[in-house]
């Protein structure tokens, strides 16, 4: 009776062999990095980055040396597409809709309510049990909360499995042959492409046109 059962959105379990590589690769620029942050939300929750520091004490000042989004950043272009994931994310039984938990939990993007989209994030509760739902109903005082139609969450890790990518041996394969430079050369190479989408991403944040994009994308998801 007092066991509360939560689950939350994965995406994946990404390669820990991979993410060694990726470290290996950015301190022969950047020196011995402690601290690297996944996602970042220096630039605001619309912006997140990957973010690396050279102390704990470097964090905490947001005094980073390097900084890029999912646009331009190797590992993270790497894990989005789902290449790098664990062989069992493909199987895996509670990536579905039916879920066994009283909870799940996850990020909402853009949820159209005043008050909720101000580039912090906001959380995305799915209650599945009726003791999920009093326990909810017993904190609404202390939290703030908005009823939100399940049809119109955003996030396809809640329902789909990943599909495995038809590259994913040879990729793995070439993660314990080639040099560092070499396997992100051909894996996640800095194209041409990929730099004009880091420079128009960190524009748009620059001259602040986040909120202009994420009206439009409201008007677009919250049409009737």
């Amino acid at each position: 009776e007092r066991l509360i059962a939560v689950d939350v959105v994965c995406k994946s379990v990404p390669s820990p062999l991979v993410f060694k590589k990726y470290v290996d690769f950015k301190q022969a620029s950047e020196g011995n990095l402690t601290d690297v942050v996944f996602r970042d939300k220096k630039r605001g929750f619309l912006y997140c980055t990957m973010a690396h520091y050279l102390s704990p004490e470097a964090r905490q000042v947001a005094k980073d040396c390097y900084r890029r989004g999912s646009e331009s950043d190797e590992w993270l272009r790497l894990f989005l597409s789902g290449k790098i994931a664990r062989r069992s994310c493909m199987s895996c039984p509670y990536q579905t809709v039916h879920r066994v938990g009283d909870f799940t939990l996850g990020d909402i993007w853009e949820t159209g309510f005043d008050g909720f989209d101000d580039n912090k994030g906001s959380t995305l509760v799915h209650v599945w049990t009726k003791k999920g739902q009093s326990l909810l109903e017993s904190i609404s005082s202390r939290v703030k909360m908005k009823e939100y139609p399940i049809k119109k969450s955003r996030g396809k890790e809640r329902v789909n499995r990943l599909v495995l990518k038809s590259d994913r041996e040879q990729l793995f394969m070439d993660a314990r042959e080639l040099g560092v430079e070499l396997f992100f050369k051909k894996y996640a190479p800095n194209t041409l492409t990929v730099r004009l989408k880091q420079c128009g991403r960190y524009l748009i944040w620059k001259l602040h046109l986040h909120n202009v994009i994420r009206h439009i994308k409201h008007l677009i998801i919250h049409r009737k």
